[in-house]
């Protein structure tokens, strides 16, 4: 029969190995997603395969697929590792002299955050229709979007709630904008027509 410290002794080891496990099932992720980003940049997106992933990587296929079931979810969790935290930073900068100003700035801060990865970039835009991931992903960035929108629409004078709807239009605003450039081929100059709707936003809402 065991003894109470014989008990403890268990439950501890179990609990070293667990956390063994874990150290090394993460670190196995890190690998396989640090290769990927690699390849997508160097061959891009639509030339990599998941073997060459996994094989830079030095693991089999299936160890991928256990960690990322497809390719678009290495994006999705690019997306949100790389991209997402660094909204709040773009709204703690130097207030604006106007609203409008301020969102533009956030608008085309966020948007340089993308292009600074454009083969990534484009990749999320294309896969996003039918990836889940990227989805939760595009949700997360918004919320993002929409909490600093509505902290520059607070400083500049409105109450909470108003500042809540109006970053709410912002953000169907500059989402609306982006996939109509995405849809039409990219045809117009993007910042401009986010800055002239911003603008035009502003004014109807009573700032200038």
């Amino acid at each position: 029969m065991s003894n109470g410290l014989e008990d403890n002794g268990l439950r501890s080891h179990d609990a070293n190995m667990t956390g063994v496990r874990e150290t090394k099932k993460q670190a196995v992720r890190e690998a396989l997603y640090d290769a990927a980003l690699s390849l997508f940049r160097s061959k891009g997106y639509e030339l990599t395969t998941a073997a060459e992933i996994a094989s830079a990587a030095g693991v089999a296929k299936g160890t991928l697929f256990n960690h990322f079931p497809t390719k678009a979810d290495i994006i999705a969790a690019w997306y949100r590792r790389e991209l997402i935290p660094r909204l709040s930073e773009s709204g703690a900068r130097d207030e604006p002299v106007t609203l409008s100003r301020g969102l533009t700035a956030l608008t085309l801060r966020v948007l340089n955050l993308s292009r600074s990865e454009p083969e990534l970039w484009q990749a999320q835009i294309r896969e996003a229709p039918s990836s889940p991931a990227i989805q939760d992903a595009e949700r997360a960035a918004e919320s993002g979007i929409r909490d600093s929108a509505a902290r520059l629409i607070t400083i500049a004078g409105q109450s909470p709630a108003e500042a809540a709807s109006l970053a709410d239009l912002f953000v169907t605003l500059v989402t609306g904008t982006v996939r109509e450039w995405v849809v039409t081929g990219q045809t117009f100059d993007l910042d401009a027509r986010l800055a002239e709707r911003t603008e035009r936003l502003c004014t109807l809402a009573g700032f200038s």
